[in-house]
Parts: C-alpha cells; sequence; structure tokens
C-alpha cells in the first residue's frame, strides 16, 4: 500500500541528508580501501634465490 498524500516536493528536501550522509560514507570507504591497497603488496612476497637457497641456472 502506498501513503495517501505523497508529496514529491516535501519528501525530497527531507531525504537529502541521508543521501548526503550515503555520498560521504561511500567516498570515506573508497579511500581506506585505496590506502589499504597501496601500502599492501598485492603481488605477495617476491621469491628470490637467497629467499628459496635455490642457485641461478648456468649459463653457456
Amino acid at each position: 500500500m502506498s501513503a495517501p498524500d505523497t508529496n514529491i516536493e516535501r519528501q525530497a528536501t527531507r531525504h537529502w541528508p541521508s543521501i548526503i550522509g550515503i555520498c560521504v560514507a561511500l567516498c570515506v570507504g573508497v579511500a581506506l580501501g585505496l590506502s589499504v591497497a597501496s601500502v599492501l603488496d598485492l603481488n605477495g612476497p617476491q621469491m628470490t634465490e637467497a629467499s628459496t637457497g635455490a642457485t641461478p641456472a648456468a649459463t653457456e
């Protein structure tokens, strides 16, 4: 059931604070996600000869 006396203009003015709050929360979430992604090494640890104990392949 819908409301019998819907006033779109009044509802639009009453919902602006909520819409702004959702946009701010979304921006904060994206900023936090990007900052965490920039700090973390997303490729994992790099395997080097010293860490694996392997010797380099001999070239002829």
